[in-house]
């Protein structure tokens, strides 16, 4: 079984609560579903969860190296960057400082 939940802010990737944070054990998930991987609490987004223990070996382990591309908004007043980050044993990432609608400014680095 495999279930993408769009984890809501405020919420740790694991089922036990901790720290006065709320956890996935009040979504009702069924038995014996872990989460494949983990968002910050103070973070939102999707989170996949499964019974396969294959399968969470297999997108986790660091023996299995893959591709993987994370996207980041950070928004403060009147400013918005948007960070990328993807790659295998080196990581290159790159974000681009957005003021009213359009980019202002791009970076890369590794």
């Amino acid at each position: 079984m495999v279930i993408l939940f769009n984890k809501p802010f405020g919420v740790l990737s694991q089922f036990t609560p901790e720290g006065g944070h709320r956890a996935l054990d009040e979504f009702g998930f069924p038995a014996g579903v872990y989460a494949a991987g983990r968002l910050d609490h103070d973070s939102e987004g999707a989170l996949l969860l499964t019974d396969d223990g294959r399968l969470i070996k297999q997108l986790l382990d660091p023996k299995n190296a893959h591709p993987r591309t994370y996207l980041a908004q950070v928004e403060m007043e009147g400013v918005q960057i948007v960070y990328t980050a993807s790659g295998h044993a080196k990581w290159h990432a790159r974000y681009c400082l957005i003021t009213q609608r359009k980019c202002e400014s791009y970076s890369s680095f590794e």
